[in-house]
């Protein structure tokens, strides 16, 4: 195990090992194979602080995924088999600890997933606080499809460390702990269902499947491999183990050497058989396996005293290295996964509205048809002349959000889909004026006030720093400004009784942009039911609930009430009640409408009976009750007439 503010130049490349399947993983349906992609952990300045970098063309310039910076090293990395996704351990320092994250990416470096994230609460040498238990993540490794990625997870308590191992699947879900890991440190993927582990103290090996996991001793080996193998990698094809083998020839427990070790590899229904291993020529001393081919390994060299020289690559046959030295004085472990896919994806459909809210707006689309390498989308946005990216949106979604929009605006959005590789399709663009803005006036029973005032609300959910003009227009007549270039909020208008009310509202951005007109829909403030003349029998009630306060009941059948009211639409309010019967509204000797206001609950203020003429004039309405068994009542609340 190693602790983050500790960690070794050793310990930074013994866990670059190489995913690699067992099996032969089919080419995706899209692939056009090139060139091997390779990358590479390397400390170039030499201040401890390791960057991660991808170079498809051997021997040609690396591309930085993740620069070395002062406060931040990549100190492992790993890939799927056919080079679409790589999974790193990282750290971040900082001044109260470090981090330590299981970061998965796309070939080109875009994070797919944190998988997990842990904090070390120390940053000295030593822990100060040994009762306290903390976690740190170390030997990340992705499984050969890219899918699932599983790490050991080191629980620290004193003196005193216990490793198990965790999984998660790259596109979603939390981790779990795998049943039966404790005290295994993982080595490697053989297929993508079946791991490879060794003991906590690096000597034995023992292979099982993720699933179905019972607890097992590490003192069963993988075939014959050796005991004290401390780490292993396999070929990019499958059909060979390179060991990584601690070794005390002379029994001094002070000496111990490091070979080389190579057998070959059968795996049949997750069972993995080794061949004879092979001691490598001149891999001796400390040294780091990994794959760069299927017939050659490279592998750093120490010289015994914490210092690294070369990184030299030997075939796999043990022959004399055909390369000598690659770089000298640094730091460097090169990963070698296959053939790179270069044809890009389909493009997405942009055939989806968008959905508005506020100052936010939801970007949908379409996924492009047959893509089974399909890594998410890259969306940006141009406002202005300036263009930001959203985040990435992984695939199986198909949808973002972009926030803060300023009203009144164009933006355009280009969409592109991003395969496993790294390629990029064409965009398809979107364009969307921003929103506009709008304007919200109660109906006249939904109202909490039982006066002529009433609220207006105008700019819920806009920008900060946008501000309003309103304008008011009673009964009809011309629009006159009651709101000037004001914030958004709920603001009571002082109504007159019988009168209709309509606003418009502007709203005008910080840039000084300007919405189109929003105009709502008219209210009427109520009169209440003493506006009408009623017959005998007749009585009234007092409710806090109800129109200023007061109700009439018409209290037997054929009870009426007659009232003359100016306008164009007419509604009747009423109280629905337990005993409450028919009423009918009488307009010119005939029944325009019949309204049953029974309910098992009290309900008051209740609008019915909605009529509508095409034009405003003064109408004389009777409201009547009708025979109803049991049920004579008619409470009257008051009435609206809008102009």
């Amino acid at each position: 195990m190693h602790r983050l503010a500790t960690v070794s130049v050793l310990s930074t490349v013994v866990t670059a090992a190489l995913l690699t399947s067992g099996l032969t993983v089919p080419a995706l349906a899209d692939a056009a194979p090139t060139s091997p992609v390779a990358f590479t952990v390397v400390d170039t300045d030499g201040n401890g602080s390791y960057g991660l970098y991808r170079d498809v063309t051997p021997g040609g310039t690396a591309t930085a995924i993740v620069p070395e910076s002062a406060d931040h090293a990549v100190y492992e990395v790993s890939a799927s088999q056919d080079g679409s996704r790589i999974v790193t351990v990282e750290d971040a320092t900082s001044a109260d600890g470090v981090t330590s994250q299981v970061v998965v990416r796309d070939v080109s470096g875009r994070i797919v997933r944190v998988v997990s994230s842990t904090f070390q609460s120390y940053a000295g040498p030593t822990d100060p606080n040994p009762a306290v238990d903390f976690t740190v993540d170390e030997a990340a490794r992705l499984s050969p499809d890219g899918t699932q990625v599983v790490w050991t997870t080191v629980m620290v308590s004193g003196d005193s460390s216990t490793p198990v191992l965790k999984t998660a699947p790259v596109a979603a879900g939390a981790p779990t702990t795998i049943p039966g890991t404790t005290g295994l440190v993982l080595s490697s993927y053989l297929d993508a269902t079946t791991l490879v582990a060794t003991s906590a103290d690096q000597g034995g090996v023992v292979t099982f499947p993720i699933t179905g996991i019972t607890a097992q001793s590490p003192s069963h080996p993988l075939g014959n491999a050796p005991a004290d193998s401390a780490d292993f990698v396999v070929s990019p094809d499958g059909s060979k183990v390179a060991f990584r083998v601690d070794r005390d020839p002379a029994g001094t427990q002070d000496a111990s050497r490091i070979d080389l070790e190579v057998a070959p590899l059968t795996l049949v229904n997750g069972v993995a058989t080794l061949g004879e291993p092979t001691v490598l020529t001149d891999a001796l001393e400390n040294s780091t396996p990994v794959w760069i081919s299927a017939t050659a390994l490279d592998f750093i060299r120490s010289d015994g005293a914490g210092g690294f020289g070369d990184v030299w690559t030997v075939p796999a046959d043990g022959s004399t290295p055909a390369v000598a030295t690659r770089e000298t004085d640094a730091d460097e472990i090169s990963i070698a996964v296959g053939q790179v896919d270069s044809v890009a994806p389909p493009a997405p459909t942009a055939d989806v509205p968008f959905a508005l809210a506020g100052s936010s707006a939801t970007i949908a689309w379409t996924a492009p048809p047959a893509t089974p390498d399909l890594s998410g989308y890259l969306v940006t946005r141009t406002f202005r002349g300036a263009t930001t990216v959203l985040p990435f949106v992984p695939a199986p979604r198909t949808q973002t959000t972009d926030t803060g929009l300023y009203l009144g605006t164009d933006y355009t959005y280009e969409i592109t889909a991003v395969d496993r590789s790294g390629n990029v399709s064409p965009a398809v663009t979107r364009t969307m004026t921003a929103l506009g803005t709008r304007i919200v006036v109660p109906v006249p029973t939904s109202a909490t006030s039982t006066t002529a005032t009433f609220p207006v609300t105008f700019g819920a959910g806009d920008p900060a720093g946008t501000v309003f003009t309103v304008d008011v227009s009673t009964n009809g007549g011309p629009f006159t400004r009651w709101v000037d270039h004001a914030a958004g909020v709920t603001r009571s208008y002082p109504g007159a009784i019988g009168s209709t009310y309509a606003f418009r509202v502007q709203a005008f951005d910080a840039y000084g942009n300007s919405t189109a007109v929003a105009t709502s829909q008219q209210t009427t403030v109520p009169y209440d039911q003493t506006k009408a003349r009623y017959s005998r029998g007749y009585g009234t009630a007092r409710y806090s609930d109800a129109w200023y306060h007061s109700v009439t009941i018409l209290k037997t059948t054929g009870g009426y009430g007659v009232v003359t009211l100016p306008g164009h639409r007419f509604q009747l309010l009423v109280t629905r009640c337990s005993t409450c019967g028919v009423v009918e509204v009488v307009y010119g000797g005939r029944v325009l409408a019949s309204v049953d206001t029974y309910a098992r609950v009290r309900t008051p203020r209740q609008a019915v009976a909605s009529i509508t003429w095409t034009s405003n004039a003064n109408r004389t309405l009777t409201i009547r009750t009708k025979s109803t068994k049991n049920r004579p009542n008619v409470y009257v609340d008051g009435f609206t007439m809008w102009r």
